[in-house]
């Protein structure tokens, strides 16, 4: 096993490396035919390097499944303050709000815990926010977070609670249900008073039209400011950053994990963190086009990047290889 010591960088190398990071981004979106973007580079904490593509990197843009981490980290700072863990189930959280439903199997749905839901793993594989089911809950200016949580503990359990990692936008449409639960707020208050607002952050809110979107996909984030999120929860010298085994550790393949919003692997020089986020829809009088992502790696380098347009898997990794090349040749 190849054992990675990262060195201490000068200033110089610094700005090097940084400047590849951004070159490597800019071939990208040319290849990607990306018209709109913006990037953020920081190292140990200091914003290092950032470029503009027809978009602001202080202005806040929809960051789709980035959002899977705000909701991850902010439910788990509810619990920490409340009576409950990561162990505890829908059941004892909102059973209150969800026994006189109609929810079948309900006996046995109850008893997913939140720890499932943070790492996908509740054996729930249908999603109800995908294609055109989203329909079925017109008010997309409203989040719906009762709504959206209720249609999907409604859906059938194939698998088996605590099994086979399943990435499922109804974990954390029931995260936002269990966040405004434990806070007694709306889900985007909630948020930014407990995770957002610490971490320095003023630029965050729920995009209005894709509130229904809320705690699985709805912020709208500047690149500077997602990145100031990254380096507050995800720096080594930070709890969340230390122990991302606590949010849980569904099993997506021999190396990576999913806990709280985010992908994560451990490395002998320490953890490194990652989501992309990407979102397209085309009916009923509404469009939409964008994408994102970020990284935290284990050498202290972080990155954050928006773009308005839908990116698949295979493209979206194409920037994670190239942005990994550039900052650590």
């Amino acid at each position: 096993m190849l054992l990675l010591v990262w060195p201490v960088l000068s200033t110089a190398n610094t700005n090097v490396l940084a400047s590849n990071a951004i070159d490597a981004w800019e071939s990208w979106t040319k290849k990607t035919r990306i018209s709109d973007s913006t990037i953020v580079i920081s190292y140990k904490g200091e914003v290092v390097a950032s470029s503009e593509k027809n978009r602001s990197i202080d202005a806040p843009y929809p960051v789709a499944s980035l959002s899977k981490a705000i909701t991850g980290i902010c439910a788990t700072q509810y619990l920490e303050d409340s009576e409950h863990t990561t162990a505890s189930t829908i059941g004892d959280v909102v059973g209150d709000r969800l026994s006189s439903e109609k929810i079948k199997q309900w006996d046995k749905k109850q008893n997913i815990t939140i720890k499932q839901l943070l790492n996908q793993t509740s054996g729930i594989k249908k999603d109800i926010t995908q294609k055109k089911s989203l329909n079925k809950t017109p008010d997309f200016g409203t989040p719906n977070v009762d709504t959206i949580a209720l249609r999907w503990i409604k859906q059938k359990q194939k698998g088996k609670a605590g099994g086979d990692f399943i990435y499922n936008n109804g974990h954390y449409a029931m995260l936002g249900l269990i966040i405004e639960t434990l806070s007694g707020k709306d889900y985007e208050m909630a948020c930014l008073e407990k995770t957002l607002r610490p971490a320095g952050i003023g630029s965050a809110e729920l995009n209005p039209e894709w509130r229904i979107m809320s705690s699985w996909g709805g912020w709208k984030i500047s690149a500077v400011d997602y990145l100031k999120f990254v380096n507050h929860y995800f720096s080594p010298r930070k709890v969340d950053g230390k122990r991302p085994q606590r949010f849980g550790m569904g099993f997506v393949s021999d190396a990576v994990r999913y806990g709280a919003g985010f992908f994560w692997r451990n490395t002998r020089s320490g953890n490194n963190y990652w989501h992309f986020g990407r979102w397209r829809w085309d009916g009923g009088g509404r469009y939409a086009n964008f994408g994102a992502y970020f990284v935290y790696y284990a050498s202290e380098w972080a990155v954050s990047v928006n773009y308005n347009k839908y990116v698949d898997r295979k493209t979206g990794l194409k920037l994670d290889k190239a942005l990994w090349q550039a900052l650590h040749p």
